[in-house]
């Protein structure tokens, strides 16, 4: 399973040996799945280019360490009510080139940092 490149999950937990699909590339978590919080494991997915959070009402934060996903190109975040900010790191990711976020409760933006994401075409 370490080759697994996508993974899709839908009303589902995230799985424990998450940190072994060494080539996941897409990440898509919706449709409520318990998630309140990024778990720190996902971070450790060097190979991942985007990352979808899709109607996950439980949602509202991202840990910090986000920043360490360097290969990310697309976070995508919609219908995820509690989310409230986005931290900081978020605008570490040099190479992310899209970020859209819908149907949040996003009350802060790290600003002006996002001004300093070179690559973000959306």
């Amino acid at each position: 399973m370490t080759a697994l490149e996508t993974l899709h999950l839908c009303q589902a937990r995230i799985p424990s040996c998450l940190t072994s699909l060494a080539a996941l590339y897409n990440l898509c978590i919706d449709s409520d799945c318990g998630l309140i919080a990024l778990p720190a494991s996902v971070s450790q997915l060097v190979a991942l280019c985007s990352l979808t959070l899709t109607k996950c009402p439980k949602f509202g934060y991202f840990a910090h360490s986000i920043n360490l996903l360097t290969g990310l190109h697309t976070l995508d975040i919609g219908e995820c009510e509690r989310l409230k900010e986005l931290p900081d790191s978020v605008c570490e990711l040099t190479n992310l080139t899209r970020l859209d976020i819908w149907d949040c409760a996003i009350e802060k933006l790290p600003t002006p940092a996002l001004g300093r994401m070179m690559a973000l075409q959306e």
